[in-house]
């Protein structure tokens, strides 16, 4: 048998300044797409308020928005992810990316809307090896994290009363948290919220 063909091995330098380049752009779509995600669970409010239930219509814009965050992720080979591991700059992308998917997956639990976890795997599955690895390291001490936060930004309303809830991932790392709009309780009015992402 001919032996099988292998791919040269790639250059940790170039792999690592590759992803320095991309950097900011790939920050800048999971603020976006976590936007969009935040916008369409908003608008889908009245929908679940009438019904109990979202339309495919919907459906498929989650989708739509999950997939894209994944596919920042995807565009990367695994030879490369393999190196960028050691890369803090790539781990936090990979958290931010994350907690935007595990925070929709938590309010499509409390919602009873259906999620797709197929899609968001890669994303959700590299993030819990991060955590466990970063686990490993710091044993049981308190590790730094990303934290992506859904805030309410509309001005103080005294008739609505109370704050928007908020999910904590825990799964993917103690200080990533984030929320998301839900059907309000005996109130005819749902709050805005803006996304911010931030590290400490």
């Amino acid at each position: 048998m001919p032996p099988k063909k292998t791919s040269p091995p790639l250059d940790p330098d170039a792999v690592f300044l590759d992803f320095a380049s991309q950097e900011a752009v790939l920050l800048k779509v999971i603020v976006e797409e976590a936007k969009k995600l935040v916008d369409i669970c908003k608008a889908a409010v009245p929908e679940l308020e009438a019904t109990g239930a979202v339309s495919k219509a919907t459906l498929l814009l989650m989708r739509s928005a999950i997939r894209a965050v994944v596919l920042l992720l995807e565009d990367w080979e695994p030879k490369a992810i393999a190196i960028l591991r050691t890369n803090p700059a790539f781990v936090s992308f990979v958290r931010q990316a994350a907690a935007v998917l595990f925070t929709h997956q938590n309010w499509c639990g409390e919602n009873s809307v259906g999620f797709p976890s197929d899609i968001a795997h890669p994303v959700l599955s590299l993030a819990t090896e991060f955590k466990n690895e970063n686990k490993a390291r710091r044993g049981q001490g308190n590790a730094s994290g990303i934290i992506i936060e859904i805030s309410d930004s509309s001005s103080s309303d005294s008739s609505s009363g109370g704050a928007p809830s908020t999910t904590d991932n825990s799964v993917v790392d103690a200080d990533i948290t984030m929320s998301e709009p839900t059907p309000s309780k005996g109130r005819g009015k749902v709050d805005g919220f803006e996304l911010e992402a931030r590290s400490r």
